[in-house]
């Protein structure tokens, strides 16, 4: 009895520190299971420890005790470092969880700026309008009367050829006559990507805005109509995600340009260029769409279908479900599940620097991925993305918000009714 009394306690101890191996492995998401093991092995290491007769092999009880003191340990500091990593700031700081109507206006005017500045940091911009194509026959009908009559006319560049080549592609004598061409390639010299404004309605035919915006968050302004606490909370967080990966286009953009800065320093100054979306990763944003909510369910939807790369492009909606997704994650007592997409135009070569941006300093997993490739613009008119060749890129994340953080009891962010709208329905409401 006294020698399996000993070896049982070597193999639990080994199994301990078989966890504290997997921990590493395995990080956050195989915290639960490696605590079960510790505290199983703790649990017989008590029993042993309790019996009458005083071990044997005490030193080695007690090395091995420390040893699992320190895995304890270890995952701690795992969990503290995720939470500090993985933490966001809100709009408006005292917002949340109450949801103080003496805030509640200010929330809503910082929402609608943050959603604004997030795409005025990338320099963004749309394709020449009727107004611009105007101008730009002024300007051509002026060059073309000064070089017959004017005393500049020797010092305007007159570009002579077919205004096609004959794989129908524009010419620069064509684009030196065309104002819809000109005015599409001048508009794209002054911006670094394109995207839709967020706040422009919605028409029929047409793309809609770039980014996902809560509308009843914004258009109730000033009124009397005040938007419910899961609401303003679903506002917040689709900000957050959002914002971060506005973050990482902006980052892969401007190295981008810093670096055509730098090959511009050999070429003579006056002909140097400035930055411009035709030497961008990130040419064109078409959306970023976020999820509700994740309690995802393992069972795949009704008259689902592997996606491939025709079907996912065509569309920019974000599944909602977990299943296909190689982490099989969903929400659940520690953290919650958010899944979101994004579509972008793009250089191909590009996407792997992205990805990095996008989950280098956050929880965000890339599980799904496909693109198609681009016709050239052969004309030169609507959007311009430069002389490479690009792809329209679907990329599909999911992320986890840390219940320590966002859905502590004793000191929440996330609003008690938005918690209950979502499942969790340990949060007490008004003290039920």
């Amino acid at each position: 009895m006294e020698f399996l009394k000993r070896q049982l306690f070597f193999i639990l101890c080994g199994i301990a520190a078989a966890a504290g191996v997997g921990l590493g492995v395995w990080g956050l998401q195989s915290s639960k299971k490696i605590e079960q093991e510790l505290n199983s092995a703790k649990s017989v290491y008590n029993q042993l420890n309790s019996l009458g007769s005083n071990p044997v092999n005490k030193l080695h009880i007690d090395a091995e005790q420390e040893r699992i003191n320190l895995v304890v340990e270890d995952r701690n500091a795992i969990v503290d470092k995720a939470i500090e990593i993985n933490r966001w700031e809100p709009l408006v700081p005292g917002y949340f969880p109450t949801c103080s109507s003496d805030l509640e206006e200010q929330f809503q005017l910082a929402y609608r700026e943050g959603i604004s500045e997030l795409l005025d940091s990338l320099n963004w911009g749309s394709p020449a309008d009727r107004d611009d194509i105007e101008i730009m026959k002024d300007e051509i009908a002026k060059e073309q009367r000064d070089r017959e009559f004017g005393d500049a006319g020797a010092s305007l560049p007159e570009f002579v050829g077919p205004p096609y080549s004959q794989g129908m592609v524009l010419t620069k004598a064509g684009a030196s006559i065309d104002p819809v061409a000109r005015a599409h390639m001048q508009k794209a010299q002054t911006i670094w990507c394109y995207a839709i404004d967020p706040y422009v309605e919605e028409e029929m035919g047409k793309r809609p805005p770039s980014l996902q915006v809560e509308r009843e968050v914004v258009n109730t302004i000033g009124t009397s109509k005040i938007p419910s606490r899961p609401v303003m909370w679903r506002a917040q967080v689709t900000y957050w995600i959002q914002a971060d990966v506005i973050r990482a286009i902006k980052e892969v953009n401007e190295q981008a340009a810093e670096e055509f800065r730098t090959r511009q320093k050999s070429v003579a100054e006056g002909e140097r260029r400035s930055p411009w979306v035709g030497i961008m990763p990130v040419k064109d944003i078409v959306s970023i769409r976020v999820s509700d909510y994740a309690l995802l369910d393992l069972v795949p939807p009704t008259g689902y279908q592997p996606d491939d790369a025709k079907k996912m492009t065509e569309a920019s909606e974000t599944p909602g479900t977990n299943f296909g997704t190689f982490t099989n994650l969903a929400g659940d007592t520690d953290y919650d599940v958010i899944q979101f997409s994004v579509k972008l135009v793009m250089d191909q070569r590009d996407i792997p620097r992205l990805i990095e941006a996008i989950s280098k300093d956050r929880f965000h997993t890339l599980y799904r991925m496909a693109y198609s490739s681009l016709p050239p613009n052969r004309i030169m008119q609507g959007r311009i993305y430069g002389e490479e060749p690009v792809v329209l890129v679907v990329m599909d994340f999911e992320t986890i918000m840390l219940a320590d953080i966002y859905r502590n009891p004793d000191n929440p962010l996330m609003p008690a009714e938005a918690a209950v709208e979502t499942g969790y329905e340990y949060l007490e409401i008004d003290g039920e």
